[in-house]
């Protein structure tokens, strides 16, 4: 279905198709308690393996400060000092590098959707306002 979504053959509402963006990861707190971590474009988000709708925590990107890892333990720092620093540990030191890597994918994709429009786009965007307006002017 996912193929199908993507080639265009099935539509999918843009509200859905956020959870295409997403990925899940098995892992453990130091507790052992098995939770998946998910990462998609609002943040990092820690779920319950019996409830993967609703998250336990979830980090949203700008309160973010930091995260890393080290051989099989991902840390999480929020920006809120005041906050627990949330750290997990994965089965395997490869499943922390594709687990780092989404994040800075998808941090830098929120990044550039909270970045201010360039000059151009701008006039862009002024150009097809103006054009819009014009033709609603003339009745359609």
């Amino acid at each position: 279905v996912k193929k199908q979504i993507l080639d265009e053959k099935v539509y999918c509402p843009p509200e859905a198709s956020v959870l295409l963006a997403s990925y899940a990861v098995q892992a453990k707190n130091k507790k052992g308690t098995e939770l998946l971590l998910g990462v998609d474009a609002l943040g990092l988000h820690i779920y319950d393996p019996e409830n993967r709708l609703t998250p336990k925590i979830s980090f949203p990107w700008n309160e973010i400060r930091n995260i890393s890892y080290s051989d099989k333990e991902f840390t999480i720092k929020p920006l809120d000092k005041k906050i627990d620093v949330f750290k997990f540990n994965s089965s395997k030191l490869r499943v922390n590098k594709l687990i780092l890597q989404l994040c800075i994918g998808n941090h830098d994709l929120f990044m550039r959707r909270r970045k201010a429009d360039s000059l151009e786009v701008q006039q862009m965007k002024a150009q097809a306002r103006e054009e819009k307006a014009r033709k609603q002017g003339q009745g359609g």
